[in-house]
């Protein structure tokens, strides 16, 4: 056996037998099972593991058997999505969640057993429809992630004091960034930053800086402090994600929208005219459409060798105007895709 910290996701469907009442039972069936297999997926794409099915119950686990830095705020967006599913089929859920150890029979187990799986499923028979309600553990791992607010004291069964719970509101897409502290420490590491900025300016060619270390050690930290630092030169910033669906380009994605002066909610008419106007070529503006994924554009038929291409021509092109850096965050999330289309920029241009 083995110990983790793992967090437990119950959903559970509201009013279940009134889906029967007059129904054709075959009809019921149907959506029953695509309720279990919508809320499957939502739970397997943020890295969750489905432990059982129990009646119209659907029990999780994040956290085991694999780990993740960050499984409490996966499990919050595999509850918020979870939620959109089902609405979409016509029905309601609620979700109960919260964070403790838990005993895994083995390395390669899903069965967890703990106190956080009985919270999470008291938590869950306390919530109102379409409600996530947070136990405390689960609200301290995810502070700053996800907007709460309080839903009041729950009682559990053999606990003399009653335990407070949050309401899950929404994910919060951009933290607050945190006051910075004194930068000390990482004089010699930003020289060495500063040196190679200089080096693939005077010489015009690129150069491939990756900044590692266990977290919290400070490598967003020093790579702003460089950013910052740095004058006459453009700067575009992409975060690789650890889940979700397409989003092989996620990074680009963000750095090419940024150049192009593309917003979030921009029609889709507008923002291939504004790439399009970026790129000074409409053939590379309809291959990082399919980057940016929020176009109407389709990977099918594109192959990896052309978006590359296109990416090669978007960077040599903002590179000729002033020295330009591209900031990968999160790297180690992204996967060959990604990483080929970074190591061919290094080397080609």
């Amino acid at each position: 056996m083995e110990r983790k910290l793992a967090t437990v996701v119950f959903v559970d469907l509201v009013d279940s037998t009134g889906l029967v009442v007059n129904a054709d039972p075959e009809i019921v069936r149907r959506r029953v099972n695509e309720y279990f297999e919508r809320t499957s997926r939502c739970i397997e794409r943020y890295g969750g593991t489905v432990e059982k099915f129990a009646g119209d119950a659907v029990m999780a686990a994040f956290g085991a058997p694999r780990t993740h830095e960050d499984d409490a705020e996966r499990a919050l967006r595999a509850a918020f999505s979870v939620l959109e599913e089902v609405h979409e089929l016509g029905l309601e859920a609620r979700v109960g969640v919260e964070a403790g150890e838990v005993v895994v029979d083995d390395a390669e187990s899903t069965f967890v057993t703990g106190e956080a799986v009985n919270i999470a499923a008291r938590l869950q028979q306390a919530a109102a429809p379409g409600e996530i309600i947070l136990g405390p553990t689960v609200r301290r791992l995810t502070a700053g992630a996800v907007e709460v607010e309080d839903a009041g004291p729950v009682e559990l069964k053999g606990r003399s004091d009653p335990l407070w719970t949050w309401r899950a509101l929404r994910p919060v897409e951009a933290p607050a960034p945190v006051a910075a502290a004194w930068f000390v420490g990482r004089d010699e590491e930003l020289e060495l930053l500063q040196n190679a900025l200089a080096r693939a300016s005077r010489d015009r060619r690129a150069h491939l800086v990756t900044v590692y270390g266990e977290p919290g050690i400070g490598k967003s930290r020093l790579v702003r402090e460089f950013t910052e630092g740095a004058e006459r030169v453009t700067v575009l910033r992409g975060r690789a994600l650890p889940y979700g669906e397409g989003v092989s380009y996620w990074p680009l994605a963000s750095m090419i929208k940024d150049s192009a002066g593309i917003t979030d909610d921009a029609p889709a008419s507008e923002a291939f005219e504004r790439l399009r106007i970026s790129c000074e070529s409409e053939a590379v503006a309809d291959l990082l459409a399919v980057a940016l994924g929020v176009l109407g554009a389709a990977e099918e038929g594109r192959s990896a060798g052309e978006l590359t291409w296109a990416v090669t021509i978007w960077a040599e092109r903002l590179a000729e105007a002033q020295p330009l850096v591209l900031v990968f965050e999160d790297v180690h999330w992204g996967d060959d895709a990604l990483l080929n289309v970074i190591e061919h920029l290094a080397r080609t241009l």
